[in-house]
């Protein structure tokens, strides 16, 4: 009896009969297991697709099995956590969480991105609820809504997993004061909106605002 174990790389693994591999035979049902121990080679394949084909299947009148037993499922490392992040995590091909699902939006836990151009940011500092706020510098407009339109234009969003990504930008009146506008602007990865996973950051801008003067802005 042989089980051969092989990954989506083609690398592969077999185990023979008295080498932690059962075989029983319950009329036409056959079961199996075989056990690993923490030193074996099947470690490496952690987070692959894995193979597992049984052949030499014999029964009392010694007729072999013609054709292997072949299944597949995908091996997952328990060892990986969410307190282990990195960029691609949820679109990796691999069970990072061990939930038998593959780069569901749970997985996805780095969150979108936001970008300004450095040169227009005065300073950046971080609110009471841990907003990053952004002071521009060298701009300034007569109205809320050219404002608005201004950061609409120069922010862009990206995300590691999501093609596609939906940039708001939206003016908060209460925490605005004469001569200055505050705006949220939120980048959010539609794919997961509502499902799970770190989909959503937003950051604040704050702008001059002089109204009934005419400024072109940048």
């Amino acid at each position: 009896l042989v089980v051969t174990v092989t990954d989506d790389a083609g690398a592969s693994v077999d185990f023979l009969d008295n080498e932690g591999l059962v075989v029983k035979c319950f009329g036409n049902d056959i079961t199996y297991r075989f056990d690993l121990t923490s030193d074996s080679d099947f470690d490496r394949l952690s987070n692959s697709k894995v193979s597992i084909s049984l052949s030499g299947v014999e029964d009392l009148a010694r007729n072999v099995m013609d054709d292997p037993f072949t299944t597949s499922y995908d091996q997952c490392d328990q060892s990986l956590s969410h307190a282990k992040v990195y960029r691609g995590m949820g679109c990796d091909r691999f069970d990072n969480d061990c939930d038998l699902l593959i780069d569901e939006c749970d997985e996805d836990i780095v969150a979108p991105t936001i970008e300004f151009p450095g040169h227009l940011i005065d300073s950046s500092s971080t609110n009471g609820e841990g907003e990053l706020t952004h002071l521009l510098r060298d701009v300034c407009f007569d109205t809320v809504t050219r404002a608005n339109a201004f950061l609409y234009a120069n922010i862009a969003v990206e995300d590691d997993c999501a093609k596609d990504v939906r940039l708001d930008v939206v003016y908060i009146q209460d925490v605005s004061r004469p001569g200055r506008a505050t705006f949220r602007a939120t980048a959010t990865d539609e794919r997961c909106e509502g499902i799970g996973g770190d989909h959503i950051h937003s950051e604040l801008f704050q702008v001059e605002i002089f109204e009934n003067y005419t400024t072109l802005g940048l």
